[in-house]
């Protein structure tokens, strides 16, 4: 009953998080981001659940790189926590992951630490946006991990 409860809360605060955030790019413009400059930010804690009611993956709030290539096929974020649970083994995603664009808004992203290329270490990505306010660039998509655990993602980062 208590994981029921959290979930309600913590999708309840992603959905007002959501809507603010998408009020704020009702107003905004495509960054201007140098091509192949890497940019610090921080990315949004996230948590989700997977369909077969013990799967989970989630983000920690923290400090984050990122940067677009000339391109814009490939693009590359770093976590400063990243899990997946499968009910039977936790998954360290830390670090630099490499978003291959296969589509202006989605792909598959590559976590580099696991040479082994599978669901869980090179899922897809959907839902990619990017936008500027002015003075931060905001990047946003969700990783489709195993039993459709949807993680959101929404990070913000100076730019130069």
């Amino acid at each position: 009953m208590q994981n029921a409860q959290t979930r309600d809360r913590l999708n309840r605060l992603f959905l007002v998080i959501w809507v603010i955030v998408g009020l704020g790019w009702a107003t905004t413009g495509r960054a201007q981001l140098p091509p192949d400059a890497s940019i610090g930010g921080q990315v949004a804690f996230a948590q989700a659940f997977g369909d077969n009611g013990g799967s989970w993956c989630y983000v920690r709030q923290g400090s984050s790189q990122f940067q677009r290539n000339a391109t814009n096929s490939i693009a590359v974020i770093s976590f400063p926590e990243a899990i997946y649970f499968d009910r039977a083994t936790y998954y360290p995603l830390d670090g630099q992951a490499r978003l291959t664009f296969s589509s202006a808004t989605s792909g598959t992203i590559k976590f580099k630490f696991w040479g082994t290329a599978n669901s869980i270490t090179n899922p897809d990505f959907t839902g990619y946006s990017e936008t500027f306010n002015g003075t931060l660039y905001i990047v946003s998509f969700s990783i489709i991990f195993p039993n459709n655990c949807t993680l959101p993602i929404f990070a913000s980062f100076e730019t130069p």
